[in-house]
């Protein structure tokens, strides 16, 4: 029962969540930390008052194998404490960037239907699409293991890196750089920064 409860969790979606809060009996003494997309702590706080010691978090799936990237704001405090079993928190001190990290995490279905790309186009050429599957899963894995975990260098300096002058790696990049996707992958974190930060979407011109 929240009445017995030093710290509420809020989990529910956004479409039904002022609904949800409407309905609940909180004291002045509650935490509350929200995983609810694009209510800002001062929106939940106005949804959940007398209670104003408010944490925002955004735990990733990977928290149920203690592997996730956990954003907490602000940094510390009891969702940084409760979180901190579940994976590896980054505490932020700015909101807006709680939302540039909630943008970030947008790409997760991205990923795998990039990889998914990638492990079709194997099959296509006769491998069998299980071991092409595994393979592609296994060539990320492992880049993010040895290059992200281990290396000082930044995302760009590792891509420069792995495109050798004149290698297959640099005429795929070259190719999606010349197609625009990086751009238009940009553009599509900025859309999904503005619904994060709830500010209305801005069509394009």
């Amino acid at each position: 029962m929240i009445e017995t409860s030093d710290t509420v969790v809020l989990g529910m979606r956004p479409q039904v969540a002022e609904e949800i809060l409407s309905g609940l009996r909180l004291s002045a003494s509650h935490v509350v930390i929200s995983l609810v997309a694009g209510f800002s702590a001062l929106r939940v706080a106005d949804l959940v008052s007398p209670a104003s010691r408010i944490w925002r978090a955004i735990p990733l799936p990977s928290a149920a194998k203690k592997r996730s990237p956990i954003a907490i704001y602000p940094a510390g405090g009891p969702a940084s404490e409760l979180f901190a079993h579940l994976g590896r928190v980054f505490g932020v001190e700015a909101e807006e960037h709680l939302n540039a990290l909630s943008a970030a995490t947008s790409t997760i279905a991205s990923h795998f239907s990039v990889m998914g790309s990638i492990a079709s186009w194997v099959a296509g050429k006769g491998v069998p699409e299980l071991l092409a599957r595994k393979y592609v899963a296994c060539m990320f894995a492992g880049l993010a293991d040895n290059d992200l975990e281990l290396s000082k260098q930044t995302f760009g300096e590792l891509a420069a890196a792995h495109a050798t002058p004149g290698g297959l790696n640099e005429q795929v990049l070259r190719d999606l750089t010349d197609h625009g996707v990086f751009k238009l992958l940009t553009e599509a974190l900025e859309a999904v920064y503005r619904r994060a930060a709830g500010q209305p979407h801005s069509p394009q011109a």
